[in-house]
């Protein structure tokens, strides 16, 4: 009898039951199969039910065969439960499932738990990683977690045993991303990866699983983010997460301390360049926001004191405080970004024409984008026109892009100020090697015509 049963869960709801039924359908409609006295209709009546019983069964069958998805706008978090019996199947499905998703419908953002038994998708769950990644796609999800749920004796269960691996990421990474996100995924679910325990504490190891998995997933799903540079999100999901887990409580507070301070560098960087974009003040506002937050994480970084010169000099038109944070930037010395503020600076304090000169010569070897620096002193003549030794910068910036044009045009225009007989030896130097590119033919800047320009 037991036998009999098993085989009829076996086979009942696959696909290989629609071969069976049609094959036991067959059958039946041949014996009723008419002699040459009998009239066909109950012939045609049986075969026209049996036709749309077979047809019921074969949609219930694929439509139970199709796997779940979750929704596009959504955080799809596939779980893949290996379980004896359908009933711990069932039983491990709600006691980590369910509060999985209770914990994260408090989130701004929420994750989508896609539930899967291993036992229906044994093609896939066979260690195969193409097969996973293909199986990640059809559930629209970001990344597996495969959970094995045991018991000591299926029918008198009271010893549990329940092993959560990190199984497969979703492939939109090159191999360095995935190997270190594959590496944090395995790392933040190792207290969770084995455990043992005893009916009694069934209820409490379960929720406490549930608990750690959304964490979990919620720091995976942010450092993706944070990869593709939408900050938007991760700073959602990391903010939660480190305002919630208070500092030295929780073992992986660190990392995610660490991972906050890198999505608020990128929101911070998002709106200072919406600032530039619109001129619009409430975007500074939001990305001195981000710099305080960023401080609070890690006092005196290089991001900060850059971006912190910036904000006092364009909102706070502070020039000592901001070039006090180009000082300590050079102390730090993490790269030479902090050359072109410290010469633009000293231009805007009237310093001595040599130094200003010198300094951005040197920074002009830098790597940093010059046609931003251009931008950036157009808008601050645009405003200020009286600091008309911003031409001099701007003359040598737009030599160095090759534009003969405007580097002899904002060359004249600091001339008009600053007599060229009186300029040092090094600074005439400068001037003629700007002026020289002057049409040699026709003496007129940039003629295109005689195509004598040195």
């Amino acid at each position: 009898m037991d036998l009999i049963q098993g085989t009829f869960k076996k086979l009942i709801f696959r696909p290989i039951s629609i071969l069976i039924l049609f094959i036991a359908e067959a059958l039946y409609c041949a014996n009723l199969w008419p002699s040459k006295d009998e009239k066909y209709v109950r012939f045609i009546v049986s075969c026209c039910i049996c036709f749309a019983f077979l047809c019921v069964y074969s949609i219930i069958v694929f439509s139970l065969k199709r796997l779940p998805k979750a929704p596009k706008n959504k955080l799809g978090v596939l779980f893949v439960f290996h379980a004896e019996t359908d009933e711990l199947f069932a039983d491990a499905k709600f006691n980590i499932i369910e509060n999985f998703k209770s914990v994260s419908d408090k989130f701004k953002i929420s994750f989508v738990p896609i539930c899967i038994n291993a036992n229906s998708i044994k093609d896939y769950s066979n260690g195969n990683k193409a097969l996973m990644v293909k199986l990640l796609h059809k559930t629209n999800c970001m990344f597996s977690v495969d959970i094995i749920y045991q018991v000591d004796n299926a029918k008198n269960e009271n010893k549990y045993a329940l092993k959560i691996n990190i199984g497969t990421l979703h492939p939109v990474f090159d191999e360095k991303q995935n190997k270190f996100l594959i590496g944090e995924m395995n790392r933040v679910a190792k207290p969770i990866t084995f455990q043992k325990f005893d009916r009694e504490q069934k209820l409490d190891k379960l929720n406490v699983t549930a608990l750690h998995l959304n964490f979990a997933a919620k720091y995976i799903i942010a450092l993706v983010y944070i990869l593709i540079e939408d900050y938007e999100i991760s700073d959602v999901l990391l903010k939660d997460l480190y305002e919630q887990l208070p500092q030295g409580e929780n073992w992986f507070f660190e990392s995610i301390k660490k991972a906050y301070y890198i999505s608020c560098c990128g929101m911070e960087a998002y709106y200072n360049k919406k600032y530039v974009d619109t001129k619009d003040i409430k975007y500074l506002d939001k990305s001195e926001d981000y710099l305080f937050k960023m401080n609070d994480m890690y006092p005196n970084t290089y991001p900060y004191h850059l971006d912190m010169s910036y904000i006092q000099f364009v909102k706070y038109r502070n020039v000592y405080k901001a070039q006090q944070h180009i000082m300590t930037c050079k102390k730090l010395a993490v790269d030479d970004r902090w050359v072109y503020s410290d010469a633009f600076l000293s231009a805007y304090r009237n310093e001595n024409l040599v130094v200003i000169a010198r300094k951005y010569e040197k920074a002009i070897n830098t790597s940093y984008n010059i046609v931003d620096i251009i931008e950036f002193i157009e808008d601050v003549l645009t405003t200020e026109p009286e600091k008309d030794i911003l031409h001099l910068p701007l003359a040598m910036l737009y030599n160095a892009t090759d534009d003969t044009k405007l580097s002899i045009i904002h060359a004249d225009e600091f001339l008009k100020s600053y007599n060229y007989v009186k300029l040092d030896k090094y600074l005439k130097k400068k001037i003629d090697a700007i002026k020289k590119k002057r049409c040699m033919g026709c003496k007129i800047i940039d003629c295109g015509v005689c195509d004598k320009t040195a």
